[in-house]
């Protein structure tokens, strides 16, 4: 229905895309991605309210985005039927990873991909942290607008049960639900894109 509906000229869109254009927040931090969204998202918000910088996270996670006060910043988890619609990019974005799911609803492994990737085509984005790195990745997302920021040695990155900053220790993760490989992905990809919005490097205390 939704695809005869735009054959014949109508548009269809959503909340989000409604609420991008009439929210009154100083920042908006767009998070979606094949995996991850939700801790990445949590995490973002933590790590902001840590510094003092007063913080919502909603969307797809938790209260819906209409119901989020008007903080200077608002984190979005973003699934990818609500970013196939959207007409205006966050000012920070974030893509966790991306691989394939939902293909009956979009139809090709294609459409996924290129519905998830609108999120960020828009050319209010300024930055876009991905936290996964491989050429091909990198290849379809060369045309995208804003600076790119991939998680990995040469940023914030984390291995060997502990999160870094190139060589710098920042601090260690063993023993904490942190640990795991993807979650402690998804820490280096929330400190990278919270040092986005403050405009500074994040202190280990902080973390």
């Amino acid at each position: 229905e939704l695809q005869t509906a735009r054959e014949r000229g109508t548009r269809v869109t959503t909340l989000l895309d409604l609420w991008l254009h009439e929210t009154t927040a100083e920042l908006v931090i767009g998070v979606t991605g094949t995996k991850g969204k939700s801790s990445t998202s949590l995490l973002i918000a933590a790590l902001l309210t840590a510094t003092g910088r007063p913080t919502e996270v909603g969307g797809n996670i938790g209260r819906p985005i209409i119901d989020l006060p008007p903080d200077p910043v608002v984190v979005v988890e973003v699934s990818s039927y609500q970013a196939a619609d959207v007409s205006m990019s966050p000012q920070i974005g974030v893509l966790t990873n991306l691989g394939v799911d939902h293909l009956p609803w979009h139809g090709s492994a294609e459409a996924y991909r290129r519905d998830k990737l609108h999120l960020f085509t828009h050319p209010q984005l300024q930055h876009l942290v991905i936290g996964q790195y491989d050429d091909a990745l990198r290849a379809e997302l060369s045309d995208l607008p804003g600076r790119h920021h991939f998680v990995g040695p040469n940023g914030v990155n984390a291995h060997d049960g502990a999160l870094w900053r190139g060589s710098q220790l920042l601090t260690p993760l063993a023993g904490t639900e942190l640990a795991a490989p993807h979650m402690a992905r998804n820490l280096a990809t929330a400190v990278t894109a919270a040092e986005l919005a403050l405009g500074r490097p994040l202190t280990s205390e902080e973390i």
